[in-house]
């Protein structure tokens, strides 16, 4: 077993381009691979369960201001009593 890793050690050493590329190229395989396995962007999950009589209870609640997203100002051309 020594053996053998000294042999890869020394093929490493003198091919260094070529295990550099090999490595990136597993490297992104890897990172490709586990996206696809741990993807659900493509999936459509539904939860069901059975149907059941009762009441429905809900409430919501807010603050803040209410403003209008259109607003005009009106101002006559001339001024007087009618």
């Amino acid at each position: 077993m020594k053996n053998f890793l000294n042999k890869i050690k020394q093929f490493i050493a003198t091919h260094k381009t070529v295990s550099i590329i090999t490595l990136i190229i597993v490297a992104y395989v890897g990172y490709w691979g586990y996206g696809k396995i741990t993807s659900t962007a493509g999936e459509t999950r539904y939860v069901t369960t059975k149907a059941e009589k009762g009441t429905i209870i809900e409430a919501i609640t807010g603050t803040g201001q209410v403003s209008a997203s259109n607003q005009i100002d009106l101002k006559p051309k001339a001024s007087g009593e009618i």
